[in-house]
C-alpha cells in the first residue's frame, strides 16, 4: 500500500506573494524569490540534464474537515497504479 511522503513539496501561496510585493520592502524579497527561483530550476535542469517539468498540483490543507477523504482517494489512485505497473 502506498504511504503519505511528507514534506516532499514546497508550497508557497500566490495572494501572500502578492501581498507582501505590495509593501515597499516586500517588492525585493519578492524579486529575490523569483530569482533564487528561476536559478533552482536551470540548476535542478543542469545537475538532472533534463528540463525540470512545472506541474500543477491540487493542494488541500491538512484542518479542513474533508482531508482525510481526500488522502483515501489518493491513496487509492497510487495503489492502483502500482497495482497496474505489476
Amino acid at each position: 500500500m502506498p504511504k503519505i511522503k511528507k514534506g516532499q513539496f514546497i508550497v508557497i501561496n500566490k495572494k501572500h506573494v502578492s501581498e507582501v510585493e505590495k509593501t515597499a520592502w516586500g517588492c525585493h524579497l519578492v524579486r529575490n524569490l523569483r530569482e533564487a527561483y528561476d536559478a533552482f530550476m536551470d540548476m535542478a535542469a543542469q545537475m538532472t540534464g533534463k528540463e525540470v517539468s512545472l506541474n500543477e498540483y491540487y493542494v488541500c490543507n491538512q484542518d479542513e474537515p474533508y482531508a482525510q477523504k481526500v488522502i483515501d482517494v489518493i491513496l487509492a489512485g497510487e495503489a492502483e497504479k502500482e497495482s497496474a505497473a505489476k
